[in-house]
């Protein structure tokens, strides 16, 4: 009862803070960088701090509510220059002349759930300043209300919102809830009428530094004096990056927060999904109308859920489509699986998909490019060609292993199904999850529109992969793959024995890609975003890796030597190729040609001699490089939204050499750490749920 009374309280007395005829302030300096578009940097003079704008540039003043301002504008302009001022879909015309003064302009605020006031500046005719096309120069923004206005709604929440949270902090340094809330209003209300025209970036940041504080704390079980001092030092250093990087520091926090509450959700899924279980259907009919609303490619997501849900009792193809619901909904019944080590393991497999993330991870360091001798800057770039590479054969090689090992079984109708299902069990969730927190998160500023081709694996069939998750373009060459390789396997098994069917399937992937690929070579098509990302002409790869394997496995699993030195004086070819041609390689022919066939042939010749190292007794650099290999599917999905993430939180790199240091230690290890959480809690207790397959045995382990 007395908790509903002092919620009451903070909502009213929060009400009359906000609706207060305080004048808006916005400094159009370090501290609103996340309020101006299309200006140019900060710059000093006049005795203060300002911009210079663009022809067309807007200011965003943020908890503004309904009533009668008088808009100030204090600015300067080389000439006399006239400025057109948009506020609330009324233009204002304004001259502007050298030297800073103010400037008023009437304007009139309808109530709107937005919360905000965009303020359009254009200049027709811009004038040069440093080589530089400038509207004009902007110290400030005020809107000073002509009376008593109606409070912003969403910051008047957003504002209780900070106060419970911060009283919940304060139950650790506070015993008497009564001290509690009325130190967070105080606290909250001094921010509001302080700092009016940021409060609200205040509030959003101080609400993002305390959960981010809170999850953290509660994710690694601190006791209660632990967590005490944990939340100050989070509370210390989230200030610290605030003053070190103004106000635009709140998009990376919410990143962060975005990654680390994932882990939690994960964590504790079998608390919060029997709440929110009954409601599924609606969910998920939520989830189906905003697929519809983004165009073409949500009907055809939409239509697809639709087929899947009416037919997956008829056809094993969207059998399998459909038992990814169910197994999804086990995982979130589960407990928290740990995962199951497998000691007989084959080291040289693990060693090689090791190798491949781990030359990803450092080739994506975009902190250490700068600091590569001259002669050496090409090692970043062949890490992040190699390793792909790598992916490519192995993942043919243990998914072609499975394959073989099963072949008898591909004439009958449960073959197709229990393939993709177990495939699609391992891989659509996180893919998924990771899709949802990139749009969540925007980094790169991504939106549910341009991800849209993204769900079904469309980004780069035939076209140029989207900036959005870049890495996500090798992940639909792989799903492609298989879904051809099951599909012709199975229709060929039909009409004759699955060992044909087979050699049939892996001759067409591997010669028709290679030829198109070659021919396309000879035009002008990109080498990096067409010849080596569209996903026709990558599907050799794979089937090399599958062809290898299957050879392998019908020789008895012998080794001649001279494959394996074939393979290496390949792959040392392949390394001075990639060093002498990495600059040029959409103009010179013959690297075009012969690069990505020499590598992956390499690669697969390799093979066979590191499926045959084993180890008896694993010293601590064994498990590492294991470890490793297990969660190298989940390393490669959170590698590059947490070094976005870490990037953005120290404000972008290239500013000296210890902070980027710093970077790239904070990117190696807490990607490391992210794809282990993500292993444990999702992509192994995946691999348990999945149905059983009885062609696999305890020795293999290796599944890719």
């Amino acid at each position: 009862m007395i908790g509903r009374i002092w919620l009451g309280i903070t909502v009213v007395w929060l009400a009359v803070v906000w609706l207060l005829p305080i004048p808006i302030r916005t400094d159009i300096g370090r501290w609103d960088d996340v309020a101006v578009s299309n200006f140019y940097g900060v710059e000093y003079g006049a005795g203060t701090s300002f911009r210079w704008s663009r022809p067309d540039a807007q200011v965003t003043i943020a908890g503004v509510g309904a009533g009668l301002y008088d808009l100030h504008i204090m600015a300067s302009s080389t000439t006399p220059t006239d400025l057109m001022l948009r506020v609330a879909d009324i233009t204002h015309r304004v001259q502007i002349t050298p030297g800073f003064n103010r400037y008023t302009v009437p304007v009139t605020i309808v109530l709107d759930w937005h919360d905000q006031v965009v303020v359009h500046v254009h200049v027709s005719d811009p004038s040069s300043v440093d080589r530089r096309l400038v509207g004009v120069a902007i110290d400030e923004i005020r809107l000073i209300p002509r009376g008593i206005t109606w409070p912003a709604w969403l910051a008047w929440l957003l504002s209780v919102v900070v106060v419970w949270v911060t009283a919940f902090w304060g139950r650790w340094w506070v015993r008497q809830p009564l001290w509690r809330w009325l130190g967070a209003l105080a606290l909250v209300s001094v921010l509001i009428v302080v700092r009016r025209g940021d409060a609200v970036q205040g509030l959003w940041l101080w609400l993002l530094i305390s959960a981010i504080g809170i999850v953290i704390a509660h994710q690694w079980r601190y006791p209660r004096r632990t967590t005490r001092w944990f939340l100050m030092g989070v509370s210390v250093l989230s200030a610290m990056l605030l003053w070190l990087n103004g106000l635009a520091i709140w998009q990376p926090l919410w990143q962060l927060l975005v990654l680390l509450g994932v882990v939690w959700a994960m964590r504790w899924r079998r608390w919060w999904w029997p709440a929110v279980r009954p409601y599924r259907h609606l969910v998920l009919a939520g989830i189906l109308i905003g697929f519809a609303a983004l165009g073409p490619v949500g009907w055809l997501i939409t239509g697809i859920v639709g087929v899947v849900w009416i037919g997956a009792s008829r056809w094993a193809f969207v059998q399998a489509a459909a038992s990814i619901g169910p197994l999804i909904d086990r995982w979130l019944h589960g407990r928290r699986l740990h995962h199951i080590d497998v000691p007989n393991r084959r080291f040289g497999l693990d060693a090689l998909r090791a190798f491949a993330i781990g030359t990803v991870v450092v080739g994506h360091a975009s902190a250490t490019l700068a600091y590569y001798p001259a002669g050496v800057a090409w090692i970043p770039q062949w890490f992040a060609f190699v390793g792909v590479e790598c992916f490519f054969v192995l993942s043919g090689w243990l998914i072609g292993g499975l394959i073989v090992r099963a072949l008898p079984t591909w004439q009958q109708r449960g073959a197709l199904q229990l393939f993709l299902h177990r495939r699609w069990g391992r891989t659509l969730p996180p893919y998924w999850l990771i899709l949802a927190i990139v749009v969540v998160a925007g980094w790169s500023g991504a939106t549910w529109q341009a991800i849209a081709p993204y769900w079904l694996f469309g980004q780069n069939i035939w076209q140029a992969h989207p900036p959005y998750f870049f890495v996500a373009w090798s992940l639909s060459v792989e799903e492609w793959f298989y879904l051809v390789v099951a599909l012709g396997l199975a229709l060929l098994a039909r009409m004759m024995r699955p060992a044909q069917a087979l050699m049939i399937v892996l001759l067409m992937l591997s010669v028709v890609p290679l030829v198109i690929r070659s021919w396309l070579a000879f035009g002008n098509l990109p080498w990096e975003a067409g010849l080596r990302q569209f996903v026709p002409l990558r599907l050799d790869a794979i089937a090399i890796g599958m062809m290898m394997v299957w050879w392998w496995q019908v020789r008895g699993q012998i080794v001649r030597p001279s494959v394996t030195w074939v393979g290496a004086i390949g792959a040392v070819i392949s390394v001075w190729f990639f060093w002498q041609s990495h600059t040029a390689l959409n103009e010179l022919l013959w690297p075009r040609v012969l690069l990505i066939p020499l590598t992956t042939a390499s690669v697969a010749l390799l093979l066979p001699q590191l499926a045959t190292w084993q180890v008896i007794e694993r010293t601590w650099w064994h498990r590492g490089v294991q470890w490793i290999a297990y969660i190298s599917y989940s390393l490669y999905l959170v590698h590059i939204p947490w070094r976005l993430t870490i990037e953005g939180l120290f404000g972008g790199i290239g500013q000296a050499w210890w902070r980027d240091f710093l970077i790239t230690m904070i990117y190696l290890l807490g990607a490391i750490w992210l794809a282990s959480q993500w292993y444990r809690l999702l992509e192994s207790p995946l691999m348990v749920l999945r149905w059983p397959d009885k062609t696999e045995t305890p020795r293999r382990g290796d599944e890719g």
